[in-house]
């Protein structure tokens, strides 16, 4: 609700305070996670990366598509070193050996995005 009113301040407060669910669904405390990242992002503290991390350890469709979120922006930058970070979360996601209904969208635009990158290097047998 702070975050739709535009008051930051009190969004970042109110998620700071949120608990985090030890039990039940990991969906749950991840979303609880990606809503503190992104308030963090929003004010320019840099706790934001520990918050995605939070949220990225979880599992589940929230987590799965945080990482591929946090992949796609990390390609998009071309920054050599934060391209290989983003290769690197796409092949997270690719490989995973269980994939849910709930992420198998997520699953196959990694899976592109992977062979894309790949191709981009010239690495065609292994995009195939």
């Amino acid at each position: 609700m702070y975050k739709l009113a535009g008051d930051r301040t009190a969004a970042l407060d109110a998620l700071r305070q949120a608990p985090r669910p030890s039990t039940g669904s990991d969906d749950a405390a991840a979303a609880v996670w990606v809503d503190l990242a992104e308030s963090l992002v929003a004010a320019g503290d840099p706790d934001a990366w520990k918050a995605f991390n939070q949220a990225m350890a979880a599992a589940g469709p929230v987590s799965t598509a945080t990482r591929y979120r946090l992949a796609r922006h990390f390609t998009d930058t071309r920054h050599p070193g934060l391209g290989q970070l983003g290769r690197g979360l796409f092949e997270q996601i690719a490989q995973q050996e269980t994939v849910t209904a709930a992420e198998q969208g997520v699953h196959e635009l990694a899976m592109r995005e992977l062979a894309h990158e790949f191709i981009r290097a010239g690495n065609f047998p292994e995009a195939e």
